[in-house]
């Protein structure tokens, strides 16, 4: 070079060796200020610790500029000065403060960022170290992989006859599985025919299989032929055993409509032994009613007979006794004395004749004539209040069990006698169950309002035919779940309204009280499942009671007696005479179950 002359390629030369097109890339791509690691170094190593102050200036800068919370974006590294992006100046300045104690607090940093860099480097290398071997063991599996493939390629290609014939045989082994399911569809007379031939068929293909997987090279065409011959030996067999199903099954439809036809005529002759039954017994049946006709015609007329008799005997009299009055005074006006002539005795048979009566029949009673007849015996005045009001009455508006179960003694015994004449009461609720008002009928309960009874049974005792859509008959708060689903009530019906009353009586309130219309039907479902909170609540023997109750069915003749026996432990020892709750001014309701209303 020329001192005082420009020269623009050996200055751009000796710029580029020095680095400044490094440093002005730098610059242009936002890393406008900078700084020597020598000089940063510097101002720190007067107060770096001996572990510290043997490290390079270059990595005690990186190891500064992460302390500070620097990422890898914010600056570079040249190859004697870091560089700075542009809006980094603050941790530029606190970097190059002189502080003191600015300097420990980022030495101390900087120790820790350099703890935990070598903690990361040596995860790292953990996980490389793994990854490494995890990646040669693959390799392994994948070299053993294709050794085994070859060797097994090799293998066929020595093996490929006999593996065919092994194939072969094998297929036809488990094809002659269908000669057992063919067997046991046969019946067993064909059965043990062909069971040992059968058998023995499936032991020689297993044994040509066994031979076939041992076979030497030059024993393989004489399997083959074995195997040809066992090909044609199962076919005929199966071919054999489908023919021998095949006549087993006509020989069964046969027997089936034999069987058929002599079930056919079996009942023909049953029934025209019924028939004939039927007809002999309708014949005696007009027999009994000709000789009953004919005895009650001759008893009307000996009755008549009698009646004429009598009448005669008394015209007879008369006269006798007129003759001896004339006679009398006959004799008087004549001074004659006449014996008396005793009078004939009244005839015996006429005064024994008596018009027997027979019961009164109520099953010939239509349902008009027997509401009638029950409202207009049944004196409203004589009765005192209803079981609902009495409940009301009481301070906890409850009755104590031994109360409850002797009403509902009373109430099933009612039910009883309404059941027994044939019809069902369909409105059973407290408000329909009164004692009465006199000293012999105020311990006895009065089943009332019989407005909506229907009869259930026909005269002859047989059940009326249940209707397809009843009508809804009660009190929606305890009829049973059958009257909500539309169907017709029969005496199993009445005594779950009782159970519901008994409950109520009871609990304060029935659970569905409160309950919207929709519901009310979920709520006694939910009551009537076993050991339900509700039914608890009522007491045992009154559970034992409901589950009784409850398990009814339809067509079940209820045993009343039966279902009182099972609350007598409940009456507490006490008769159907004794006092009641009303009568003590309810003191016994107090000592029992302290159950709010729901």
């Amino acid at each position: 070079m020329i001192p005082w002359q420009f020269d623009g390629a050996a200055i751009l030369s000796q710029l580029q060796c020095a680095g400044m097109t490094s440093v002005l890339k730098l610059m242009q791509n936002g890393f406008p200020s900078r700084t020597s690691f020598g000089s940063l170094y510097s101002s720190y190593q007067a107060k770096l610790p001996p572990k510290l102050a043997r490290m390079d200036p270059r990595l005690f800068a990186k190891c500064l500029f992460r302390a500070l919370g620097l990422d890898q974006h914010d600056f570079q590294f040249g190859l004697t000065r870091v560089f700075f992006r542009a809006g980094k100046f603050s941790e530029f300045d606190q970097m190059m403060k002189q502080d003191p104690e600015s300097m420990s607090s980022l030495i101390v940093k900087v120790n820790e960022w350099l703890v935990k860099a070598r903690f990361r480097q040596a995860q790292y290398a953990v996980w490389s170290v793994i990854k490494l071997k995890n990646k040669i063991a693959y390799r392994i599996a994948q070299v053993t992989r294709l050794q085994s493939a070859a060797r097994g390629h090799l293998a066929r290609q020595r093996f490929s006859k006999q593996i065919v014939v092994y194939r072969k045989a094998c297929a036809l082994l488990k094809s002659s599985k269908e000669i057992k399911k063919i067997l046991l569809r046969l019946n067993e007379a064909s059965r043990v025919k062909y069971t040992s031939s059968a058998h023995s068929t499936i032991r020689d293909l297993e044994k040509l299989v066994a031979h076939v997987k041992l076979a030497k090279p030059e024993q393989l065409e004489k399997a083959e032929n074995a195997y040809e011959h066992y090909v044609k030996r199962v076919s005929t067999m199966i071919a054999d055993l489908k023919r021998q199903q095949k006549n087993d099954e006509l020989e069964e439809l046969e027997r089936k409509r034999k069987e058929a036809e002599e079930k056919e005529r079996q009942e023909a002759e049953r029934k025209r032994r019924e028939e004939e039954e039927k007809e002999n017994q309708r014949r005696l049946e007009e027999q009994k009613q000709r000789d009953q006709k004919a005895h009650e015609a001759q008893l009307a007329e000996q009755i008549r007979k009698a009646a004429v008799e009598k009448e005669e005997a008394e015209k007879r009299e008369q006269q006798e006794r007129l003759d001896v009055m004339v006679s009398n005074r006959l004799a008087d006006a004549d001074g004659v004395a006449l014996m008396p002539v005793p009078s004939a005795p009244p005839d015996s048979a006429s005064s024994s004749m008596r018009l027997r009566r027979g019961h009164f029949d109520l099953t010939h009673w239509t349902y008009a004539e027997l509401r009638d007849a029950i409202n207009n015996s049944m004196v409203m005045q004589l009765l005192g209040p209803n079981i609902g009001d009495l409940k009301k009455r009481s301070p906890v508006k409850r009755l104590s069990p031994t109360t409850v179960a002797r009403i509902m003694i009373q109430g099933i015994a009612a039910l009883r006698d309404v059941h027994t004449l044939g019809y069902i009461h369909r409105d059973v609720k407290p408000a329909n169950m009164c004692f009465g008002i006199t000293q012999n009928t105020r311990h006895v309960l009065k089943l009332v309002d019989y407005g909506m009874v229907r009869r259930f049974k026909n005269p002859d005792g047989t059940r009326r035919k249940a209707r397809n859509k009843p009508g809804f008959r009660g009190t929606l708060r305890y009829s049973s779940i059958r009257v909500h689903d539309g169907k017709e009530q029969v005496p199993a019906d009445d005594l779950v309204s009782m159970a519901y009353s008994g409950a109520e009586l009871l609990l304060v309130n029935l659970p569905w009280k409160l309950v919207c219309t929709e519901d009310i039907k979920q709520a006694k479902i939910d009551f009537q499942v076993p050991n339900s909170p509700f039914l608890l609540l009522t007491g045992p023997f009154f559970s034992v009671f409901c589950g009784a109750v409850f398990s009814l069915r339809s067509t079940d003749e209820p045993d009343h007696s039966s279902l009182q026996a099972l609350l007598t432990d409940m009456t507490g020892g006490k008769s159907l005479r004794e006092a009641y709750d009303w009568e003590e001014n309810y003191r016994d309701t107090f000592g029992s179950s302290t159950t709010e209303s729901v």
